[in-house]
């Protein structure tokens, strides 16, 4: 959908030891990037952004019909069986 418009992307990294868990704090982080982002109007990536759910989703929809229809389409096309819980939430 970026064919035709100004894209903008963010990639922030979170250094950690493998055996740590992450810290409460990245994790809101990236949870209010994601609101801030999607207020804005941005359309986050399904499968990389962060701490992604069903409300971010719906408000991204709001501000982007064109992806709103396109989610409805797949929602309604999707096979339950090939679909992630994960996907499934956001869908």
């Amino acid at each position: 959908m970026a064919y035709d418009e100004d894209v903008f992307t963010l990639d922030m990294v979170h250094h950690r030891r493998r055996d740590l868990p992450f810290d409460p704090r990245w994790i809101e982080m990236n949870r209010r990037f994601g609101e801030l982002a999607a207020d804005l109007g941005g359309r986050p990536l399904l499968n990389q952004t962060k701490e992604l759910d069903g409300a971010m989703m719906r408000t991204v929809g709001l501000r982007n019909p064109p992806l709103a229809e396109a989610l409805a389409r797949l929602r309604a096309g999707a096979e339950p069986r090939l679909v992630s819980r994960y996907f499934a939430a956001l869908l």
